[in-house]
Order: C-alpha cells, then sequence, then structure tokens
C-alpha cells in the first residue's frame, strides 16, 4: 500500500509579519517563484527565508535592501504591520494585493 504525500500549508502568521509579507507573496505568485527559488535568488538559506515568509523573523537592513533589489518591495513596509485578516496563500491575486498595500501610503 502506497502512502499520499501529506502536504502542510501553513495559514497562520508569526508575531514579526508585516506590510511586506501579501506584496513578497503577490510577487513570487507572478514570477511563479518557490520559496526555494527566491532563497536561491537572495542566496540565503530556504529556512531564513521561510521564516520571513510567514512573519516568524525580521529581515535585517540587508536582507530587506536584497529583497528590494530582487523584488521590488519596498522598504518602508517592513515596518509597517501587516493588513489585517491577511493570510498566506497559494496563489494570492497578485496585482490586487499589491496596488492595495503598496498604495496604501498615497491615500
Amino acid at each position: 500500500m502506497m502512502k499520499r504525500a501529506v502536504s502542510r500549508r501553513r495559514s497562520h502568521l508569526g508575531l514579526y509579519a508585516s506590510a511586506a509579507l501579501p506584496v513578497v507573496w503577490a510577487e513570487l505568485a507572478a514570477r511563479n517563484w518557490s520559496h526555494a527559488k527566491l532563497a536561491d535568488e537572495l542566496d540565503e538559506v530556504n529556512a531564513r527565508v521561510a521564516k520571513l515568509l510567514y512573519g516568524d523573523r525580521r529581515p535585517g537592513r540587508e536582507l530587506a535592501d536584497a529583497m528590494h533589489r530582487v523584488l521590488g518591495t519596498p522598504l518602508h513596509l517592513w515596518s509597517e504591520p501587516c493588513p489585517k485578516g491577511w493570510r498566506p496563500q497559494h496563489r494570492p491575486d497578485s496585482s490586487s494585493t499589491l496596488s492595495a498595500v503598496t498604495h496604501r501610503k498615497s491615500a
């Protein structure tokens, strides 16, 4: 008998979730990148990037700068709270999430 692989998908955020997370997740979905691909692009350990993506840790200045260079994540979003009710998804609607979060400051 074959066992089926169980996919574990985390749906809650850590204590350090910021407004940058929806932007990062939307950009990953738009590029069809995995967490591992992002880690490779950032030259970081996969576990560290995963902790960042779920709000379990904050990025240091160097990592925030690298995220800005690689994905275009606005630096100011890392210090703002995550939008209420937002949760990580497999494929978030990148256009609405990105515009809602990045343009919130100008409103």
